[in-house]
């Protein structure tokens, strides 16, 4: 089956008719033929309030990459709503006209009656020309763009179809396995699409760059700004090489330490945007070498770039586009970047529901004040009368002063209840909406009830919440110290004496309150220190911060209860060593021949217990009315007692 695109590359263009059509917003869909008649001074019946025109405005080739058989085509057409004004006031349905237009047609794939696709990508909104108004007809234009193809013979291996045909796995060879698949089937195809934000910035009605600067305005988002980048401006870092003497490495980071702040900027710009753009400028130092002297923040600037599939960027001045170098003298910084979104992901575009109710909410807020926050004054008289010094006294009254009445009229003032709390919670509504988003978590000092504490709170833990944009900051300052390397090493400068050069963000360990505790119980039992490897690797204190000091000796605390453990294996000899003596090489002397017979004779008894015991609890009830009725091991004991005892008050030590 032939394809209308091997004939007839604008062979969408019906079907884009035939879609506006069932559009209920719109009255009838014309043609450029009939836009004509607008021209006309004279009355023409199709003068439609509220109509539609489908105008194709131009066609060119997509790139100068795609030459031949094969070349893909841009194509512009544009739709134009006619509205006829009565002088009213205001635009009336237009809007809501203007977003029915874009969503039909935003992401729109025309097919033909056969299931082929007739574009080679979805419609997208393009930026289009002013309003105009003729005849007493405004004419509202929106501008889309897509892409063709001219004499296209292989359309079905670049373009997917509604078929199931399976395509033979080709061969495997280098270049394969060097070029991305979506690379290669879209060689010809660099522009970008991004079906889901096109979506969301077509029912704003602004582009991607009045969205972002509406959003950068903001009091709330300028505030979660500030913090991240004062987060980021107080990190330590280290810049370190294999190679790299102390010198350099103090020169490297006298270069990079002006410019954190700007760095700092495009992150957080290349978070909320999706990407940021920044040109360095260089200068010639004392020693001839070329280091970056500006950083240029091109945010003002990034309606001009236009990201390709392919990894090259066009920057488009005075109608001249040329791709701008990426490696030493352009740094573009992207947050979620995918080969079909090289532009990144636009974060922000999530906070705007909660900007434009924080703005719309200011506005209502004053007509609330207006209407129920001024008091009023109720005047009561006692007689009718048609004079108006009763009124005039009231507005003396109310302008300050005093005034006079009779016993029996009266003056009261009123005060309205609503205090317009419902405005605050919205704000607050709004406050933690962008908080989430842009820093990670709400402030805890922004909660319906802060403190100091709170604002303490958030300054510790603000660092925990910025992750993203560090890594971005740091992505951004090695691109920078990569391009002077690179500079340098072309003109034969070297920058460094030889081998990489790394930015590292350094981490500031926190103690590790149970590690300390599991520490201090082991160093309390006096077996053994930690070494100088320990505090340096475990703990991260630098070498020169610190000095090892040998513990002295350990000796528990009176009355301090042992383990049952060295208890035992003290069994019979502690009572009879000096109290610093804690040398256990007495642990393995052997027993005394009475010492024997007393330990025999107890362990006897003990075993013919358990013996007549049916459980361990019937032991343990025995054992505990145990008394030793042998006389001659009673008599032993006693007078090994009472020897020892002697011993102890002469100064003599046991020998055994």
């Amino acid at each position: 089956m032939t394809n209308p695109l091997h004939t007839d590359f604008l062979a969408f263009l019906p079907a884009v008719i035939e879609r506006l059509n069932t559009v209920n917003e719109i009255k009838k869909v014309f043609t450029a033929n009939d836009l004509s008649d607008l021209n006309e001074a004279k009355t023409n019946t199709n003068r439609i309030d509220g109509c539609v025109y489908v105008v194709l405005d131009s066609f060119a080739p997509a790139s100068e990459a795609s030459k031949g058989k094969n070349q893909a085509m841009d194509i512009t057409f544009s739709v134009i709503l006619a509205k006829q004004y009565y002088n009213k006031t205001g635009v009336g349905d237009v809007g809501a006209t203007l977003t029915a237009i874009a969503k039909a047609l935003i992401g729109y794939e025309p097919t033909d009656g056969q299931g082929q696709y007739l574009t080679l990508n979805p419609i997208y909104l393009d930026k289009g020309a002013g309003v105009l108004y003729q005849q007493g007809f405004a004419l509202y234009p929106l501008r889309f763009k897509t892409q063709s193809v001219k004499d296209k013979t292989m359309f079905n291996f670049f373009k997917k179809s509604k078929t199931t045909e399976v395509q033979k796995e080709s061969k495997l060879d280098k270049k394969s396995l060097m070029t991305p698949l979506d690379t290669a089937i879209h060689a010809f195809d660099n522009e970008t699409y991004d079906d889901n934000l096109n979506r969301l910035i077509a029912e704003t009605g602004k582009s991607r760059t009045e969205i972002l600067n509406i959003i950068l305005n903001d009091d709330e988002v300028e505030g979660c700004r500030d913090d991240i980048e004062s987060a980021i401006k107080a990190m330590p870092f280290i810049v370190w090489g294999d190679e790299l003497d102390e010198n350099t490495q103090n020169e490297l980071i006298k270069i990079i330490t002006p410019h954190i702040k700007t760095f700092a900027e495009l992150a957080v710009l290349a978070k909320f945007n999706g990407h940021a753009i920044a040109e360095y400028v260089y200068k010639q130092d004392d020693k001839g070498r070329l280091v970056i002297d500006k950083v240029l923040n091109r945010v003002d600037d990034l309606d001009n770039y236009r990201f390709l599939r392919d990894g090259r960027i066009i920057f488009n001045h005075l109608g001249i586009e040329t791709a701008i170098n990426t490696e030493v003298k352009n740094l573009v910084l992207t947050h979620r970047a995918t080969p079909a979104r090289p532009m990144g992901q636009m974060t922000v575009i999530k906070a705007y529901p909660s900007v434009l109710l924080r703005n719309k909410s200011w506005a209502y807020l004053g007509q609330f004040i207006v209407r129920y926050a001024q008091p009023y004054i109720v005047g009561k008289q006692s007689e009718f009368d048609f004079n108006n010094k009763f009124v005039s006294a009231l507005y003396r009254f109310v302008s300050g002063g005093a005034t006079t009445i009779d016993k029996d009229s009266e003056i009261q003032i009123h005060q309205l209840q609503n205090n317009g709390q419902a405005f605050e919670m919205a704000e607050q509504m709004s406050n933690r909406r962008i908080q989430k988003l842009l820093l990670g978590r709400v402030k805890t000092s922004d909660q319906t009830h802060g403190s100091r504490s709170a604002n303490e709170t958030d300054d510790k833990a603000r660092i925990d919440r910025i992750g993203s944009y560090l890594e971005l900051a740091k992505e951004a300052i090695q691109h920078a110290i990569n391009a002077m390397l690179a500079v340098n090493a072309h003109f034969g400068t070297p920058l460094v004496s030889g081998g990489q050069v790394w930015f590292e963000w350094k981490n500031e360990k926190a103690v590790d309150k149970t590690r300390a505790e599991r520490d201090k119980l082991y160093l309390d039992t006096g077996r053994f220190a930690l070494t100088k490897d320990y505090y340096k690797d475990i703990l991260g204190y630098e070498e020169h911060h610190f000095t090892i000091i040998e513990p002295a000796p350990h000796t528990p605390k009176q009355g301090q209860e042992l383990p049952l453990s060295l208890l035992l294996s003290d069994s019979g000899k502690a009572g009879h060593r000096p109290k610093d003596d804690h040398n256990h090489s007495h642990d393995d002397e052997p027993l005394t021949e009475k010492q024997r017979k007393i330990a025999n004779a107890k362990g006897d008894i003990i075993q013919s217990l358990l013996d007549d015991s049916t459980d361990f609890a019937d032991f343990e009830k025995k054992l505990a009315v145990l008394s030793f009725d042998n006389d001659e091991f009673v008599a032993e004991l006693t007078k090994q007692g009472m020897s020892e005892f002697l011993k102890g008050l002469s100064g003599v030590e046991n020998d055994g």
